[in-house]
């Protein structure tokens, strides 16, 4: 199976970015961070699904042997838009605003902590590919990767935020 069938709802560059993720940085910043929060490898799990009504009616056209009947049409109408919680891997992270977004989360005050966020998707250097933001976000867990005595930062092997939807902004 290829990488990009492993992205059944995405096409186009967005799909394109995240198949090369492992390639990219993943930034992500909360809303009023003067910086980057934590960077992160791996992004999965970000798709948008639309839900199906299907309205079943009964048309003045005649049909059947008698033509007696009306006629069924079925029509299929998009629904809600729906979105999977977003899974982050293999991460690091040593700013403040990060682990009280967590903190503040855990203790039950999520509701009032709910982030709009950015993920901005990247190669080495100035600039990005994509850039998503999400809004009403908030972390639903984490885990963290084996501590290393050697360094500040906090390694995130993985984290799932929960989020309202997402838009892609420029480019």
């Amino acid at each position: 199976m290829s990488e990009m069938s492993d992205l059944p709802y995405l096409s186009g560059a967005l799909a394109h970015n995240l198949v090369l993720a492992q390639n990219f940085d993943i930034e992500l910043q909360l809303n009023g961070s003067q910086g980057v929060d934590a960077t992160f490898s791996e992004c999965k799990s970000l798709i948008s699904i639309s839900n199906v009504i299907e309205i079943c009616e009964v048309t003045p056209n005649k049909w059947g042997i008698h033509e007696n009947n009306g006629l069924v049409l079925r029509t299929k109408l998009p629904g809600n838009v729906n979105y999977p919680n977003l899974i982050l891997r293999r991460g690091a992270s040593c700013s403040k605003n990060f682990w009280e977004w967590f903190e503040l989360t855990q203790n039950g005050r999520w509701w009032e902590n709910r982030q709009d966020m950015s993920l901005s998707f990247g190669s080495e250097g100035p600039g990005y590919e994509a850039k998503l933001d999400l809004f009403g976000a908030w972390p639903n867990h984490y885990k963290l990767a084996d501590v290393n005595a050697a360094s500040t930062e906090i390694q995130i092997e993985e984290m799932e935020i929960v989020f309202d939807y997402f838009e892609r902004v420029q480019p």
